[in-house]
């Protein structure tokens, strides 16, 4: 019996996808700046992921479930807000984020 796992068509495409992520959303962070004045600098910041995933194998099935094979889903998130900072002398600046 022969207990090794041939790779699939969709193994293949996932493991491509996944690369092609990396190289396409290399700039995953990016701010604007809104306001530059008088040695006050405010920034509006934003960061966007995204994951898409896919298993050919349950690893966690149970006999109460039935296992959940070749399932694929996708993750996304995003973030956003505002980076100040502001100069106080020569040597001394305050920043901070929200």
């Amino acid at each position: 019996m022969d207990n090794s796992k041939s790779i699939t068509a969709g193994s293949i495409l996932g493991l491509v996808l996944a690369a092609g992520l990396c190289f396409a959303g290399a700039q995953k962070a990016a701010a604007a700046e809104i306001y530059n004045k008088d040695g006050t600098k405010i920034e509006f910041t934003t960061e966007i992921g995204l994951g898409l995933f896919h298993v050919t194998q349950d690893f966690g099935a149970s006999p109460l479930r039935q296992p959940l094979n070749n399932v694929s889903w996708a993750e996304g998130y995003a973030i956003m807000g505002f980076k100040g900072e502001h100069d106080l002398d020569a040597h001394w600046n305050i920043f901070g984020n929200f």
